[in-house]
């Protein structure tokens, strides 16, 4: 079953320091995609 699940078997095998990584990339995205949409949001609301 372990074979069947992607997310265990990267966890598994998959290095802690590549994790972090991945993860700080990720929320680094999340963070610039947040920045450009909040201006967009509070325009919408303000109109």
């Amino acid at each position: 079953f372990d074979n069947l699940n992607p997310k265990h078997r990267f966890f598994t095998t998959g290095s802690v320091l590549s994790f972090e990584h991945i993860a700080e990339r990720w929320l680094g995205y999340q963070i610039s995609v947040e920045c450009v949409h909040l201006p967009m949001k509070n325009a919408c609301m303000h109109n």
